[in-house]
């Protein structure tokens, strides 16, 4: 078996199936019935005790004493000459307790969930300092909106461990309050903490059991504040727990309904208090849950706010919001989309750091789309940015994928070995200080104030790739940039094998069940997971076509087959289509051209057609869903695909099917008896024949017409190879010297034969047309020697071109007396026996 299968067990019941179906499972928080009290014997299991105490502990001040806390009680006791001795919290609540104690812990047992007393143990809860969270009177009104919104800012986010006076604050009840509303808080970012770090125990049913438990406590704490202690919140606070309410049910659960409730309450809030910044993190937050529950009211939702912060003089924001619409505009309308971000990316007193944002999206949606002319542009902008030095390090990377993937795609070896050796050295500074900076969960921060003259920021958070993922597409493009070097396919290979053992270990870790400490959630575990594998296929496809191309090994064939099968079969559930469909069309074409390569064109015009078909299909509703999950994950999405007359795998199979329907009416036409199902089976050929060149046609002249066309004329082999095609069919013409577009083509196939360094068979194949066309007896002469010479030390394919120069009477007089013959001959002897079956097949495959 190959050793890149795609291991079918796994799916049924494994891992990434399952993490799917819980990311999605609706996690209801229902408020335990109240069970009869039974009579207990006077012994009780101490541990029992002792976990549910611990329960307790975890929602309240209090811990247990000690036998260290039980010295220190002795050794004070015996001071008391001293006025008042300094109580220490463990002293405070020695035993024995008095009656208002126990009764304020025994109502707040109330609120424990039941049945999960033995999944955790009790956590450390960070603090934070009160004067930060509750401002004393002094603050003068002109600061207190912009204090409140910094304290609320570090609420959403705290991070620091300050020192409390706790004596101070349980000596007043007023504080005491306070202290108890901070409590509450830190306690729900813990436990949301804790479930984050334990995300890959969630992998079996136990691990899944503590993650929502954790979840559900975070989602309680923060439930007592607003039932039990709504009298004792400022409307910072208030709108602080609105928000993490709202940001947990959204990501963390299917509630999606309370998610929007409680986001809306925090807008209102902030409304009513004029507290801009938070006003404007819940709106994004907003149209996250927005694009889940009711993506047709997006747009709207989006000039209206992008208008209303215009209005307000908030140009900043209202330009985030304008690209967040752009964003959304991609999965209708294409077009209208390009031109919306480019409108914005043009604008010159936009904020460096939305600028630069703007400005990527373009770029790699342009490289998507295969503008490579207006993605340079967009990136040669974006690199004279003066902001960057300053920035985070995921801007730059971000940068410099955008720029390699740009060379890529342009066929640009010189520029993209310069853009790899720059993420290169990216890559040796940020391993040398640990990735600092880079986050599990692939989450930076950006920084854009609400007007260009103020100094003080609001902190945006994006979702990109974390370490481990940069690395790994780095590997993908670095094999795809090697795919342009012929000479390179060795290190190709190693390369897209080094780039699949990287996923390989990556999703055994993701997908097993342990204890390593994460930092990220159950929904965007599934989402690198999905993204890895999807990322896993294309390198096979990737490493499969090098194989094919460069050593006739078609071992791999047996997972294209396999994978097409599953599709077929209707083997992948609804999820995995979503992401794997954009796969299809390319294994289709792997199996295509690996039928056309033995001969058997019948098999191979099928998939063609199956993928002309498919490529065809009008875009509905179901669709437009589908692609806003594609997009959601990175992978791309359907909506995003160039049109077909600038899709080079279209093409490309477009030439294909000319081929093949060339080969076809040959054959046809030699059949002494011509019966009337023979006869409509010429006129069909002929007909859809007409078609291809028809649309080949269309697709070349409009170079220069869009952007989008215009990277098909530097795509040389893409080019080159429709001009051999129409080479072949007007043959006859040429020889004759009747052709009026023998000059300009053979101009063409010059020019493109001096900008391949060396491509193979390729070039080999360029040699010989301008061998055999070329009006110039010395230019005639040159290349039958560079055809001879490369096919002798040339790769399997350019062997092939041996058979021809074989057919050739006029090359083999020009060789007769020389070696290159014999050794010519002596090459296409051992593929002979191959070529012979290959012929065969290929007119048995007529008609059928």
């Amino acid at each position: 078996m190959h050793e890149y299968l795609f291991q079918s067990g796994l799916r049924g019941g494994g891992p990434l199936k399952r993490l799917m179906a819980l990311s999605r499972r609706e996690v209801l928080f229902e408020a335990p019935q109240k069970k009869k009290k039974k009579k207990r014997n006077k012994v009780q299991d101490p541990q029992a005790s002792s976990s549910q105490l611990s329960l307790v502990l975890i929602l309240t001040s209090s811990r247990p004493s000690s036998s260290k806390d039980t010295k220190a009680s002795q050794s004070t006791n015996k001071k008391t000459s001293q006025p008042i001795a300094q109580i220490s919290t463990s002293r405070f609540y020695e035993k024995p307790k008095s009656y208002l104690e126990t009764q304020y812990e025994k109502s707040l047992q109330k609120f424990v969930p039941v049945d999960t007393s033995e999944d955790f143990l009790p956590l450390e809860l960070d603090s934070i300092s009160l004067e930060l969270i509750f401002p004393n009177d002094k603050t003068s009104p002109k600061d207190s909106n912009s204090n409140d919104e910094d304290i609320a800012s570090q609420l959403i986010k705290i991070a620091d461990d300050p020192k409390v006076d706790m004596l101070d604050i349980l000596l007043h009840s007023e504080k005491e309050n306070e202290f108890h509303v901070m409590y509450f808080i830190r306690a729900s970012d813990s436990f949301l903490k804790k479930a984050h770090s334990l995300v890959l125990e969630s992998n079996d049913t136990r691990g899944t059991k503590i993650y929502y438990s954790l979840i559900k406590l975070a989602l309680k704490a923060l439930h007592i504040l607003i039932e039990k202690y709504s009298s004792y919140l400022n409307p910072i606070i208030e709108l602080v727990i609105y928000h993490k309410l709202g940001i947990i049910y959204a990501k963390e659960t299917q509630s999606l309904d309370k998610a929007e409730h409680f986001v809306n309450l925090a807008i209102s809030l902030a409304n009513t208090h004029n507290l801009t910044k938070l006003k404007v993190i819940n709106e994004f937050l907003y149209c996250e849950i927005l694009e889940n529950i009711n993506p047709q009211g997006l747009p709207s939702f989006f000039s209206e706010k992008q208008k209303a912060y215009e209005a307000g003089g908030l140009d900043n924001i209202a330009d985030l919001f304008s690209l967040l619409r752009t964003n959304h505009i991609f999965l209708g309308d294409g077009s209208l989309a390009i031109a919306s971000i480019n409108t914005l990316s043009m604008k010159t007193k936009t904020n460096p750091v939305v600028k630069f944002l703007s400005l990527l999206c373009e770029a790699s949606t342009n490289i998507y789309r295969g503008a490579i002319a207006s993605a340079n542009y967009s990136i040669e902008k974006a690199e004279n940015l003066n902001f960057m030095p300053d920035s985070s390090p995921q801007t730059m990377a971000l940068l410099y994928l955008t720029k390699l993937a740009c060379c890529v795609q342009e066929n640009d070896l010189v520029a993209g070995e310069e853009a790899a050796a720059k993420i290169n050295e990216f890559l040796s500074l940020q391993r040398k200080s640990s990735w600092a900076g880079w986050r599990d969960d692939g989450i930076f921060c950006i920084y854009v104030p609400l007007l260009d003259d103020e100094l003080d920021v609001s902190i945006f958070e994006v979702q990109w790739l974390n370490s481990d993922e940069f690395v790994i597409l780095f590997y993908f493009l670095r094999g795809l940039l090697d795919i342009l070097d012929h000479s390179k396919h060795e290190q190709t290979k190693k390369v897209f094998s080094t780039c699949l053992d990287i996923i390989n270990i990556q999703l055994s870790q993701l997908t097993t069940a342990k204890t390593e400490t994460k930092k990220f959630g159950i929904s965007f575990l599934t989402d690198k997971i999905v993204r890895l594998n999807f990322l896993r296929y294309t390198v096979i496809y990737y490493k499969l076509w090098v194989e094919f191309m460069h050593e006739s090994n078609f071992g791999g064939i047996s997972s294209v087959q396999f994978f097409i099968d599953c599709f077929d079969g209707d083997q992948f559930t609804k999820e995995e289509m979503c992401y794997y469909k954009l796969l299809v069309s390319k294994f289709l074409y792997l199996a295509a051209t690996y039928f056309q390569s033995h001969g058997d064109l019948n098999s191979a015009r099928f998939y063609f057609l199956r993928i002309r078909s498919r490529s065809k299909k009008t875009i509905n509703v179901e669709d437009a869903s589908i692609s806003s999950i594609q997009k959601t994950l990175g992978i791309g999405c359907d909506a995003l695909l160039p049109k077909l007359d600038a899709d080079e795998l279209y093409l490309f199979l477009t030439l294909h099917l000319v081929l093949i329907a060339e080969h076809d009416l040959q054959v046809m036409a030699k059949t002494n008896v011509i019966t009337p199902e023979l006869k409509s089976q010429i006129v069909s050929c002929h007909s859809l024949l007409g078609d291809l060149l028809s649309e080949l046609s269309q697709a070349f002249d409009k170079n220069g017409c869009d952007d989008t066309y215009k990277n098909l004329g530097k795509s040389t082999l893409l080019h080159s190879t429709y001009k051999i095609v129409l080479m072949a069919q007007r043959g006859q013409e040429f020889a004759n010297g009747k052709s009026p577009e023998l000059k300009e083509d053979l101009t063409f196939i010059r020019g493109k034969k001096l900008d391949v360094e060396d491509k193979g068979f390729f070039k080999t194949l360029l040699s010989y047309l301008l061998y055999k066309y070329s009006t110039s007896l010395e230019e005639s002469s040159d290349m039958l020697q560079e055809v001879v010479h490369r096919i002798v030390n040339g790769d399997d394919n350019s062997c092939l071109v041996g058979m021809l120069i074989l057919a050739d009477d006029q090359a083999k007089s020009s060789l007769k007396n020389t070696q290159m013959l014999g050794d010519v001959e002596k090459i296409f002897l051992m593929k002979k026996r191959d070529c012979i079956k290959r012929l065969e097949h290929a007119c048995m495959s007529v008609g059928r």
